[in-house]
């Protein structure tokens, strides 16, 4: 299961995520490395893991 690419070498580097592939696969569990956490927070994946847990624990516990 692809999620994207990262090519370096051109200038400026190509990058191409799938952000609902990569959200769903770091619900389940998977953990990116350093370097592919910081590729995915550019794209926007981090940040809406942060909601998607946190916000719905949130909303979890006022009920």
């Amino acid at each position: 299961d692809s999620l994207g690419f990262y090519d370096p070498i051109r200038d400026p580097g190509i990058m191409s995520v799938d952000v609902d592939k990569a959200v769903d696969w770091i619900m389940k569990g998977a953990q990116p490395t350093e370097t592919a956490r910081s590729i995915l927070a550019k794209f926007g994946v981090m940040k809406k893991v942060h909601e998607l847990k946190y916000v719905k624990e949130a909303g979890e516990k006022a009920e």
